[in-house]
């Protein structure tokens, strides 16, 4: 689990193994995830991720995006934890066990 880059467009989601984007509202929390289908992803989407037009239920625009890497993150994410920090892999090693 990662939060969105530069890079990442919607194509990259649609491509995914895990074809979901987690959306956390940085004012109220709420936790959320959203498919390839319901952001209209396509194999030839340019869109940023980043830059995609959020709205939380509580009003905010202000939302981090997070893409998932496997199938056992979705839930993870809904439970409350959170991406690795950007610039760092999740990798094999967790700092909690």
């Amino acid at each position: 689990m990662r939060n969105a880059t530069h890079g990442d467009t919607g194509s990259t989601l649609f491509r995914s193994a895990v074809p979901l984007l987690g959306v956390l509202c940085q004012r109220c929390s709420h936790r959320a995830l959203l498919s390839a289908d319901q952001l209209e992803a396509h194999a030839n989407d340019r869109r940023e991720l980043r830059r995609l037009p959020l709205l939380c239920r509580c009003g905010s625009k202000s939302v981090l995006r997070v893409l998932l890497e496997t199938p056992d993150e979705a839930p993870a994410f809904l439970a409350g934890e959170e991406p690795a920090p950007e610039g760092q892999d999740s990798g094999l090693w967790s700092p909690s066990f």
